[in-house]
């Protein structure tokens, strides 16, 4: 497994995200229940029933390279926000967190990305797709454009912070399901087929546009990414 992920016995526990080297991640949602876990589906999963009240059920995933959260939302949440406390373990040594992308990355001491949260989806009753926006008070972030190898990292000077996940404007159709994910940083945050891929001067390289989906039903991308082989992280 390329992540190790621990899931919680009660809502108010921390899901735990660790990787190889130790660089690790917990992440609690805010305001919760004192649930006891529930057996999911399958053995990946749990379920925390009326985690947030009557009808917002909480259920966490873990997969080799990822954990997953599912949020039910019978109805809107007071600000259609909700909050989750993150803290760093092990060799984690700063966030990242670019305007705009509300991709949010844990890195090294070397700037590299080992773990990211890619951008919260809500999928609604109308099978419509939002993004939620993320933002992070009580700790230091990195929110530069540039790519994160190789330059000083920003130090969270805190133990702990509170992301933050909103959707005011959206016009989400509920009932709907919120859905942040922490992935493995050795392959693309978004999968695709049909791109480029150009070695650029600086010993990295660019992977450019492409689609996602299946050959038959295309999803056309705009969107690039870079990888790094020296860390071996995108």
């Amino acid at each position: 497994a390329r992540l190790a992920v621990t899931l919680p016995g009660r809502a108010t526990e921390p899901v735990r995200v660790v990787n190889a080297t130790g660089l690790g991640v917990s992440w609690q949602l805010q305001g919760a229940q004192p649930t006891d876990a529930q057996p999911g589906a399958d053995p990946t999963e749990v379920v925390f029933l009326g985690a947030l009240g009557e009808g917002f059920h909480l259920v966490e995933r873990s997969a080799p390279d990822r954990a997953e959260d599912f949020l039910t939302l019978p109805s809107a949440l007071p600000g259609e926000r909700v909050a989750f406390t993150l803290a760093l373990s092990g060799p984690a040594a700063g966030l990242r967190l670019v305007e705009g992308t509300d991709t949010l990355e844990v890195l090294d001491e070397r700037g590299a990305p080992r773990l990211r949260m890619l951008p919260p989806v809500i999928s609604d009753a109308e099978g419509k797709r939002h993004r939620a926006a993320v933002s992070i008070t009580g700790c230091q972030v990195d929110h530069s454009p540039a790519a994160p190898w190789g330059r000083a990292v920003t130090t969270p000077g805190a133990q702990s912070c509170t992301v933050h996940l909103e959707w005011a404007g959206e016009h989400v159709a509920y009932p709907a399901v919120l859905d942040p994910t922490w992935v493995y940083t050795g392959t693309l945050a978004t999968a695709r087929f049909s791109h480029s891929l150009t070695a650029l001067p600086t010993g990295v390289v660019l992977a450019a546009g492409g689609a996602s989906g299946t050959s038959a039903a295309p999803s056309y991308l705009t969107s690039c990414e870079l990888y790094d082989p020296t860390t071996e992280t995108w």
